[in-house]
């Protein structure tokens, strides 16, 4: 595996986790190869250079590698538990505490199912009637006998093979 020199570790580091650069490409090469972004011609650079080195997979492996050390379950726990217990933003808190509820499994979602009905109140009557109608009883069906009977053959039928001249 490739290693990372250190420009491109400490450009992972800070995109992946630092507060003040985090998931900003540009700002985080700028820092990383000590480029000043006020610049218009340096920022040009950082933005090329950050867009060429995020499309490079030993970087996104490395960024991925930090992203899942600094976002884990506790950390994400924390930070609801502070959305919750914060009292600025109550749709937040409201929200945060409907997430945290679906977490610990304490409400279930409610699903509404609708039903199309595409035949008539009177024509499921009518199948329900004949699905509970008993079954008509048939009839044996008859044969019908003549009352001639056939002749009977006192020579058994001759096959034309045997027919002699």
């Amino acid at each position: 595996m490739t290693r990372l020199n250190p420009k491109q570790e400490l450009f992972c580091n800070l995109y992946s986790s630092s507060v003040e650069f985090f998931g900003n490409g540009v700002m985080s090469y700028g820092k990383a190869y000590n480029l000043d972004t006020t610049d218009k011609g340096q920022y040009g650079v950082a933005k090329t250079q950050a867009s060429i080195l995020l499309t490079n997979p030993i970087i996104l492996k490395r960024i991925n590698e930090l992203m899942d050390i600094l976002v884990n379950n506790e950390t994400v726990d924390k930070e609801l538990g502070f959305v919750i217990l914060q009292h600025s933003d109550l749709r937040s808190k409201v929200s945060a505490i409907k997430e945290y509820n679906k977490l610990k499994s304490r409400v279930e979602d409610k699903i509404i199912h609708k039903i199309e009905n595409t035949l008539s109140d009177e024509q499921i009557e009518e199948l329900l009637k004949r699905r509970n109608a008993p079954e008509p009883t048939k009839e044996p069906e008859t044969v019908e006998v003549s009352e001639e009977a056939p002749e009977p053959h006192s020579e058994p039928p001759v096959l034309p093979e045997e027919v002699s001249e």
